[in-house]
């Protein structure tokens, strides 16, 4: 308790120093927060964009399993059971997802029918069936002709129904019964359908016909209860083929799901071959997942890498900061350990200061993220915001664990300091201030020139690369771009600014020199201040740099984002309106001259026949 009186004391004695550190860790959260929620959003259009360039055939989200008997093997009817348990109620839960359909289907070898009643159904048609049972039948369709089939059998016949225009095509009619013989040598005697009923699909385009309409012509319907009761209890009739059809509804998928999902998918064909054999996984959408993620890790490098000065300024911030309030109380550190205060002590009260910010950071950062990632969504510039739909975002655990790190790596920036104070006696921290002249680290160890090294062989990799950055591509849904493009340019403002900064007390001397017998009396003593005592100002004057120079950069950077995507869309498409010929069936009867004139003059000059119309006009 009295440590915690100390530590409010201490924190409202340097209340000021305080409130900054905490600001500082609030962007922090929030610049690290904005990059995955933003990517998240992307993701999301991504993915209704291409839930829509899909939606021509299977969904995107589809998922198929099927079983397909091989030679004489037969389904354990157990190992059956167990699998389509584990479909139905486990594989729902693991992709953790919606379905907008789910349908099972089983059936038996197909095989060529032939009437009961030869006198009614003509004998000389060929006519090859399939007997089937289909989840969901009933509210799919829509019955046309006689009546739904029975749950059992009735009079030794299995009821069925079948597609209307399976039974135009088959010459067949409601009330005919065949024989269906069961192929393979197996000694089962042939079973009798009756065709009881006709339908129709409700919609062609449901994905619940994920085998599309044609497959249905020659396929015939039973309850399932019947096919599982009397065709595979009963009579013993090998099950030929199995399929499980899954449309899972993806337009909420966050990044972080993307790898878990995928591991998932592909674990999903060993687990069903070990429960059942000759069982796979026909169709997925691991293909889809994988491009979300490739999309994903480009847009956040992307982001990262146009962040990361900005982040690492914040982090700056927060170190010189956390530097400045160690430098106001390390007399009264020293002093604390000179009386008997152990160094563990002292460590746990910054610790738990940073703690007690970084908790306060981590509730309030995120949602700052939040607004920074809306305004990432809606802006076309730098500064300029535009009237576009809102990217959805929303705050994940990704998110979360992103802030979380900036938390720690900014209480350990401010801790690392104070262990080292902690450790120092009243008499050291005497000499070192009689040392406080001394040149920083990255001055003795030439740091500044090496960056500038480091940036003159970027700017080397500038040349020998232009056709890679000549590809980068600046939408935010389908990216190429390569980070050095970015990083290269902040690292040189970064380089340049320490280096002139070493230059910087040789400018005052000389300056100081070519002016001392000109200069008033009070602008000769700030010069000479300042050249005696230039590293005392170093880490505002780098922050300073840092500000404007990355602020500038970053202006451009957007201005050149905004710029090349505007030329990719001009280059793609090349004008503001682009028209194709709409073909539309027309009448073979000849138009009077008058209706002629009227087609031409209504825009069907351009259409086949229309033109001869015109001409009549």
């Amino acid at each position: 308790m009295l440590m915690f009186r100390f530590l409010f004391r201490k924190m409202w004695n340097t209340r000021w120093l305080t409130l900054s550190t905490l600001i500082g860790l609030i962007m922090a959260v929030a610049f690290t927060t904005s990059i995955p929620m933003y990517a998240d959003g992307s993701l999301k259009r991504v993915v209704a964009k291409s839930l829509e360039e899909k939606s021509g055939g299977l969904p995107a989200g589809s998922v198929m399993i099927r079983y397909q008997a091989s030679g004489s093997d037969r389904a354990e009817l157990s190992d059956l059971n167990g699998v389509d348990a584990f479909i139905r109620e486990d594989l729902p839960k693991d992709i953790a997802f919606p379905h907008q359909a789910f349908v099972r289907t089983y059936s038996i070898r197909g095989s060529q029918v032939s009437p009961d009643d030869p006198s009614k159904v003509d004998p000389s048609k060929r006519r090859q069936l399939t007997l089937m049972a289909q989840t969901g039948l009933k509210e799919q369709v829509e019955l046309t002709q006689g009546t739904w089939f029975a749950e059992q059998p009735q009079g030794g016949a299995v009821e069925v129904v079948m597609f209307e225009e399976a039974l135009y095509r088959g010459d067949m009619h409601v009330g005919d019964v065949f024989t269906y013989p069961i192929s393979g040598g197996l000694g089962i005697a042939p079973l009798k359908i009756k065709i009881v009923g006709a339908f129709k699909p409700l919609s062609g385009s449901d994905p619940y016909w994920y085998q599309g309409l044609e497959g249905l012509l020659s396929s015939t319907f039973m309850s399932e209860a019947g096919f599982q009761d009397y065709i595979l209890n009963n009579k013993k009739i090998p099950l030929n083929l199995a399929n499980w059809y899954y449309a899972f509804d993806l337009r909420d998928i966050q990044t972080s799901q993307l790898a878990g999902l995928e591991r998932k998918l592909e674990r999903l064909d060993i687990t069903l071959f070990q429960m059942l054999k000759n069982t796979r996984v026909d169709i997925s959408f691991i293909p889809l997942l994988q491009e979300f993620k490739v999309q994903s890790l480009q847009l956040q490098i992307l982001l990262f890498t146009l962040a990361a000065p900005m982040i690492a300024m914040v982090f700056y911030y927060i170190v010189m900061n956390a530097r400045q309030s160690l430098d106001r109380q390390r007399t009264v550190i020293a002093v604390i350990r000179s009386r008997g205060g152990s160094t563990g002590q002292i460590i746990w009260i910054y610790l738990l200061e940073g703690l007690l910010l970084g908790a306060a950071a981590l509730l309030l950062g995120p949602l700052l993220g939040w607004l920074m990632a809306k305004s990432i969504g809606s802006s076309s510039g730098f500064l300029t915001f535009v009237d576009r739909k809102a990217v959805p975002v929303g705050v994940s655990m990704e998110a979360l664990l992103y802030g979380a790190a900036a938390v720690v790596i900014a209480i350990l920036a401010s801790v690392i300091p104070a262990i080292v104070f902690a450790r120092a006696s009243i008499v050291s921290y005497k000499q070192k201030l009689a040392r406080s002249d001394r040149r920083p680290f990255w001055q003795k160890w030439f740091l500044d020139v090496l960056l500038l090294g480091l940036v003159g062989y970027g700017y080397y990799l500038f040349g020998q690369r232009q056709d890679l950055f000549s590809r980068t591509g600046m939408t935010t849904d389908q990216l190429q771009v390569h980070p050095l493009l970015f990083f290269i340019p902040a690292l040189s403002i970064i380089a340049l600014g320490l280096f002139f900064l070493r230059v910087f007390p040789w400018l005052l001397r000389f300056g100081n020199w070519l002016g001392k017998r000109v200069l008033p009396v009070p602008v000769y003593l700030t010069l000479t201040q300042l050249s005696r005592s230039s590293t005392a100002y170093y880490p505002l004057m780098i922050l300073l740099i840092l500000t404007l120079g990355l602020g500038v950069y970053n202006a451009s950077a957007a201005r050149t984002i905004d710029l090349n995507s505007t030329d990719r869309i001009l280059y793609a498409y090349g004008t503001d309106v682009v028209m194709r010929a709409d073909w539309q069936a027309v009448s073979d009867e000849l138009p009077s001259p008058q209706q002629g004139g009227g087609q031409g003059g209504q825009g069907q000059g351009g259409q086949g026949q229309g033109q001869g119309q015109g001409g009549q006009g």
